[in-house]
């Protein structure tokens, strides 16, 4: 396939403020979940409050994103492992759509496994694809 099929120019390559946005909240909601909890009074005192209208930005940009740094190294590459189950989630969908077969490396079992349709999703333990 050629790449000029998806690719117009070069603002094909510029990701869109609504799309860095939402790669923003996930990993803020990602790194929020493995984050000890908070009080949530706090969190609207000192945060939220003052940003007045921009208290969503707030949250996201500045709060979320800056409490996941407590937990170090476990953070490091987390916006790797998003990106990588997104692509993982996109090719199997293509593969799924074109009636390819499939098969897919379980990472804790470490053995293959024939792909299904609905394979979309197989989280953390997805280690490869063939096709």
């Amino acid at each position: 396939m050629n790449y000029q099929t998806h690719l117009a120019s070069a603002d094909s390559l510029i990701t869109p403020y609504a799309q860095v946005r939402t790669g923003f909240i996930s990993m803020a909601l990602e790194k929020n979940r493995k984050a000890t909890p908070l009080a949530i009074r706090g969190l609207i005192d000192n945060f939220l409050e003052p940003a007045g209208l921009d208290f969503v930005d707030e949250l996201v940009y500045r709060f979320l994103l800056t409490r996941g740094d407590s937990l170090g190294g476990s953070m490091r590459n987390l916006a790797g492992i998003l990106a990588e189950q997104k692509l993982s989630r996109t090719i199997i969908a293509t593969l799924s759509v074109q009636g390819k077969t499939f098969s897919w490396l379980d990472g804790r079992s470490r053995q293959w496994f024939p792909g299904k349709n609905q394979d979309t999703d197989l989280g953390y333990t997805l280690r490869g694809l063939h096709w």
